[in-house]
Parts: structure tokens; C-alpha cells; sequence
């Protein structure tokens, strides 16, 4: 593994891992707004 590989996914993983986030708080938004219906 080169180098430029290793130093490149990480900065690729970063974006991913906050749209799982942002995923993951806008789905507890949505399951706490339909219990509270």
C-alpha cells in the first residue's frame, strides 16, 4: 500500500462517516416525532 493510498482514505472515510451521522439523527427525529403523534 502506497503512501498517497493510506493518506487518502481517511480523508475519503471522514465525509462518509458524518453523512451516516446525519443519517443516523435525522432518522431519530423522524421515530421521535412519530411517537410523539
Amino acid at each position: 500500500m502506497p503512501a498517497s493510498c493510506l493518506s487518502r482514505s481517511p480523508q475519503a472515510a471522514f465525509p462518509k462517516r458524518q453523512d451516516v451521522v446525519l443519517l443516523a439523527l435525522s432518522l431519530a427525529a423522524l421515530f421521535t416525532i412519530l411517537n410523539s403523534l
